[in-house]
């Protein structure tokens, strides 16, 4: 019936059509032709491949039967396509063509009409073919992101904000950074009236309509209170009670990061701007935790200028790391290669920060992309865009987040469409990777001949491969056998989604990744083996000088896989892995040169390589296992909180992060037994929950070595951070105090 109704509907579009088309003729006939895509296509021709299909519709003039050729082509008729239509005159004559055998891709469709070899119509139409990407009970943890500009303006429709959100979520993102529109001075326009309905939140509730989670970016900037950006500490003081509300709005986000690229030079001077950024930053901590809602909270939020590790270690010098879950940032370096060590350089660097404070915050990409610069192509930027979700994963990133969905302007800039709404070739991309990362989880690398580079996955349990060289010259053939003993099981596909040709058993490499499906399990172990050897060694190169690491060379024997061990066999893996922090945590308590902030490193680092072998449980586990992490963690979070003495406000440095962490995989351990609808979810579950569960055991260790902080609540202010003074002078300087622990924040 609905198929019926929408043909109907195709004609009464058609028909009105007709009346603005041009009529082509030749001597003897004439005839009204238009071409159409299915009604409820999306913006510029977007369909989803295995339905594609185009209708093209004759409306003959003259008296006797005709026939017509319908000739189409993607590649400026390169390759032509025929379809042969019997027309019958003085009736509308609908020819339905399938386009679901053409490949997913971004294209120009060209159409013509030929009528005894005289061509009557010709057309151009955009076409966008990708795969739909499904939902799926994985969609909660994808780590596909997008920055979403949100507009208000006047010649931007709420229809063209639906389709090109839709479309965002076909291409599997599941996961949106808001920006622009939603800032601090929309929701205070008058200074101390706070206004949670201001229009563009319906943009927001659009996103969540369409299925996917909002992160939200507390702008800092309030126009009702100064023009400009704020670059004095001073500015923080009467801002404090209007930031707590706005990081307070009552919405639901799946993290909110403060600010947005402070860093960038012409903000940041490095003295009292630090400052105030590292208090505000602190009262937006403060803010979420008297809300009461696990959100996460994201500092620093930095751009990609070369400035931001100094700007990090500022704030982390001023105690911003008590008040943050996790670190935001933005690793733009356009004029580098992706692969290029330079850009790896700049890429890790902001991590190697976060390592100098002992680890455990994790990081989060909110914003990247590249544009098209001499030298690059559309494709190059499809390949840097595929490449950039892999390397997130590399770093643990919690969610990688390309920018943007549109360009600003008429040039071509980072967006996946330009200004008018038309997608660019690194949609497709972007669908592949929803459509291969999303319901992924992220083993590691595999140790490959130079210059490739290999990462395994689990991809709804079973095993695959990605692939690519970083040559910019040559080709590299592949032996195919080497990831499978049967390659009629491998599906192999390009970084478009579409196959790749493996009938002599080989594959040529070049820097455009390709993803090969159903690789044998062994390569799982294979990429365990290689994260294992790497994290020991680094551990015995930073510990061999504190204590004897005899057990760490030992793990690293133990951890040298060939085969993917059965479910119980890599539980106990699992459970081994973590019990080298209990040595480290024995030989901490009877060291004298063991530090602080390096045993966390080292817990961390060992906890970064359970993660992966947890996320193996998905293609071992095939059954339900009882849970007991919500257990161990309510007896951890109750010790925590003896420890604290009744001062709610007092911080455990690690063990409150070990806790965070703790939460988070308990949370998807049991998230992913009660929605889960098929076997997979058995793995995930368990390895979740053992992950939670050695975490816990840990957090106790922790414990009984830290001292609880009880000043968190109180704030500090220095209008002016560095004096200089000589001596027979004096130098008069402001100092603010703000306590928040004998109640209202006050001075």
């Amino acid at each position: 019936m609905l198929k019926k109704w929408l043909i109907m509907m195709l004609v009464v579009i058609t028909v009105g059509c007709f009346c603005q088309l041009n009529c082509f003729a030749d001597d003897s006939v004439k005839v009204n032709i238009s071409v159409e895509f299915p009604p409820g296509t999306y913006y510029y021709g977007l369909q989803n491949q295995k339905d594609a299909k185009m209708f093209v519709s004759f409306l003959l003039l003259s008296e006797s039967t005709e026939d017509f050729t319908v000739q189409y082509t993607i590649d400026d008729w390169t390759t032509v396509y025929e379809e042969q239509c019997h027309v019958i005159p003085r009736n509308l004559v609908v020819k339905e063509i399938p386009l679901s055998h053409l490949p997913k891709g971004v294209f120009t469709l060209k159409i013509r009409v030929k009528h005894n070899g005289e061509t009557v119509f010709e057309e151009s139409k955009p076409l966008v073919l990708i795969k739909y990407v499904e939902s799926s009970y994985l969609d909660k943890y994808s780590r596909i992101g997008l920055h979403y500009r949100v507009s208000d303006r006047t010649d931007i429709s709420r229809e063209w904000h639906t389709e090109q959100t839709m479309a965002l979520y076909y291409a599997g993102v599941r996961k949106v950074r808001i920006g622009q529109g939603i800032e601090w001075h929309n929701f205070e326009r008058q200074k101390g009236v706070y206004d949670a309905t201001f229009s563009e939140y319906k943009y927001m509730d659009l996103i969540h309509e369409c299925g996917m989670e909002i992160l939200r970016d507390l702008m800092a900037m309030n126009y009702a209170y100064q023009s400009g950006h704020p670059r004095l500490a001073k500015h923080m003081i009467p801002w404090g009670k209007s930031f707590t509300e706005y990081a307070r709005l009552p919405y639901d986000y799946y993290a909110l990061e403060v600010w947005n690229e402070p860093d960038l030079k012409k903000y940041y001077n490095g003295d009292d701007y630090g400052v105030m950024l590292a208090n505000l930053t602190c009262t937006a901590g403060l803010a979420l935790f008297d809300s009461g809602r696990d959100i996460p909270l994201l500092g620093m939020s930095c751009s990609g200028d070369a400035n931001a590790p100094q700007y990090m270690r500022q704030l982390f010098k001023l105690g911003v790391y008590n008040y943050i879950d996790a670190v935001a940032f933005h690793p733009y370096y356009v004029a580098s290669d992706i692969d290029s060590e330079e850009y790896q350089k700049r890429f890790y660097g902001y991590v190697n920060v976060v390592r100098e404070q002992g680890g455990w915050l994790k990081p989060y990409i909110t914003e990247v992309a590249w544009r098209i610069r001499e030298g690059l192509t559309q494709d190059d930027i499809g390949e840097y865009l595929t490449k950039l979700y892999i390397y997130g994963d590399d770093i643990g990133s919690v969610v990688t987040t390309w920018f943007q969905i549109r360009d600003e302007d008429e040039r071509d800039w980072h967006g996946i469409s330009y200004i008018n709404g038309e997608f660019k070739k690194r949609y497709a991309a972007l669908a592949n990777v929803g459509e291969m990362l999303g319901p992924s989880e992220y083993i590691g690398k595999i140790d490959v001949e130079q210059p490739l580079q290999g990462r395994i996955y689990t991809r709804k349990g079973e095993p695959m491969a990605v692939l690519w060289s970083t040559d910019k010259q040559n080709e590299y053939l592949f032996d195919l056998s080497t990831l499978s003993g049967n390659l009629h099981h491998l599906i192999v596909t390009d970084m478009y989604g579409n196959p790749v040709d493996i009938s002599d058993g080989t594959i040529r490499l070049t820097r455009r990744p390709v993803f090969i499906q159903h690789v044998d399990k062994k390569w799982i172990a294979q990429a365990l083996s290689y994260e294992a050897k790497r994290t020991y060694t680094d551990l015995c190169s930073r510990l061999k000088e504190i204590t004897d690491i005899d057990f760490l060379t030992t793990a690293e024997l133990k951890m040298n896989l060939s085969e993917l061990p059965q479910s119980h066999e890599l539980l106990e893996l699992l459970k081994y892995n973590y019990g080298l922090g209990d040595i480290l945590f024995e030989r901490y308590n009877n060291a004298t040169n063991f530090d602080y902030y390096e045993l966390a490193l080292a817990l961390w680092d060992i906890h970064q390589l359970g993660e992966k072998i947890s996320r193996a449980f998905a293609a071992t586990v095939e059954y339900e296992r009882p849970l007991y992490s919500a257990i161990h963690l309510e007896k951890l979070t109750k010790a925590a909180d003896q420890k604290r003495e009744g001062e709610k406000y007092a911080v455990l440095r690690f063990t409150d992060k070990i806790i965070h962490e703790a939460r988070y995989y308990s949370k998807k351990a049991y998230y992913m037994k009660n929605e889960g609808t098929d076997q997979l979810k058995y793995g995930l579950a368990a390895g979740a929950d053992a992950v939670s569960t050695e975490l816990c055991r840990w957090g106790l260790f922790m414990l009984n070595i830290e001292k609880a902080d009880k000043n968190r609540g109180i704030l500090t202010y220095v209008d002016n951070p560095q004096v200089t003074a000589y001596n027979g002078t004096n130098v008069e300087n402001i100092f603010t105090v703000y306590n928040n622990i004998i109640g209202e924040p006050s001075p």
